[in-house]
């Protein structure tokens, strides 16, 4: 499964780059790969696989938002990059939403 998870990564980064992989696109439709490319990480199990996923989601954004001279997509780009860094951040092993459910774990019920 996360081979076929990462052949999938590999091919939505790559298939847009090929020699006669058709038209050009558009921002937007550039920015739905790389959408759609960061929500295929949420199945990546493998950390470093899934890091290296997330790493590509933020350089293929920041492309495509100096490319964006008309702002068409450029707050959903900044959305999306801080969602890359805060799941990057959390593979890290000092997340903080790792400390929070730790702690909250130790706390009793409410009642």
């Amino acid at each position: 499964m996360v081979a076929k998870l990462t052949a999938f990564c590999l091919l939505l980064c790559l298939l847009p780059g090929l020699p006669g992989a058709g038209r050009a696109q558009t921002i937007e439709e550039r920015y739905g790969v790389v959408r759609d490319m960061y929500r295929s990480t949420f199945g990546i199990q493998d950390i470093q696989g899934k890091s290296e996923a997330l790493r590509r989601c933020i350089r293929q954004l920041s492309d495509i938002l100096s490319d964006d001279a008309q702002t068409m997509v450029s707050d959903r780009c900044l959305y999306l990059i801080g969602q890359c860094h805060h799941h990057l951040y959390d593979l890290s092993g000092c997340g903080y939403l790792q400390e929070a459910r730790r702690a909250a774990s130790q706390q009793p019920p409410c009642r």
